[in-house]
């Protein structure tokens, strides 16, 4: 064990030190990249969040609370390291080196687990060398995915959000699926905590609560219990109505301007509208 921990921090470091040297070449840059570190820094500068980009005049763009999270932390990090491609790119390496740390500590948890039991020690499939390097395999594998490589490398909400899923995902399986109903319905606020936090970087920490609502459902099912769940919709319903009120505050006209302004996009148009605007196929 001690041999393929050992492995396993010299393989960290060696991926760690590829992708400082490759970080500034690929991929080419993203214009979301520029686009989410300029507003970063106008509202570090400004010093509020009550500010869209000056750089960007073609639709009207309104202030909103969803991403403050993300902006906060962008921006402190740019004031620090500088505003340019490396450090706003150093920032989503860090996170995603973190969450390859954290998914190899869970692995590893779980595969102790696992082998320790007596259903798997009596049909010995494999031998112990094999299964002890399972985790990191497994984490090695996602940590090649070139997906997984354009969002650590991308100056972009990507890598944070993926964070919090892992992070939120092992709270659950670890502590609320199966576990004494004290102890699952005080996690469950653990990792609606987590969504919440994720709600201030992207919007799209809805898949987050999907995966987890998937997840507490299946505790609700299998233990006949619906206090984890609960806890979790409850909470994190609560902390997605501040992220609304603070948007509403900064501006009171806030969710008519956005219709609005999914209505020019075509965002609200029914989806048979929407396949009428694709262009007709010639065959």
């Amino acid at each position: 064990m001690k041999k393929i921990q050992f492995v396993s921090i010299i393989t960290f470091l060696i991926y760690a030190f590829v992708n400082i040297l490759s970080i500034n070449t690929f991929p080419f840059v993203h214009s979301d990249e520029t686009w989410l570190a300029g507003l970063s820094r106008t509202i570090t500068e400004a010093g509020t969040f009550k500010i869209t980009e000056p750089f960007f005049t073609l639709y009207p763009r309104q202030p909103h609370a969803i991403k403050s999270l993300f902006h906060t932390v962008q921006g402190i990090w740019i004031s620090i390291w500088g505003y340019n491609i490396t450090s706003v790119r150093s920032l989503s390496l860090l996170v995603a080196l973190s969450t390859l740390a954290c998914t190899y500590i869970y692995l590893s948890k779980k595969n102790a687990d696992d082998t320790s039991s007596p259903r798997l020690i009596q049909y010995q499939i494999f031998k112990p060398a094999i299964l002890d390097a399972l985790p990191l395999v497994s984490t090695f594998v996602m940590a090649l995915s070139v997906q997984f490589v354009y969002a650590s490398h991308f100056g972009r909400q990507e890598a944070f959000l993926l964070l919090f899923l892992s992070l939120s995902y092992i709270v659950v399986d670890m502590k609320i699926v199966n576990q004494p109903l004290s102890v699952s319905t005080k996690w469950s606020f653990v990792a609606a905590i987590i969504t919440g936090i994720a709600i201030g970087f992207h919007p799209n920490s809805f898949l987050i609560a999907c995966v987890l609502g998937s997840m507490l459902l299946y505790d609700a099912l299998l233990n006949r219990r619906l206090h984890p769940i609960f806890v979790y919709t409850i909470t994190t319903g609560v902390i997605s109505s501040i992220y609304i009120y603070i948007s509403i505050v900064w501006n009171t006209s806030f969710i008519r301007d956005y219709n609005n302004f999914g209505d020019s996009l075509g965002a609200t148009v029914d989806f048979l509208g929407k396949l009428q605007t694709f262009p007709p196929v010639h065959i």
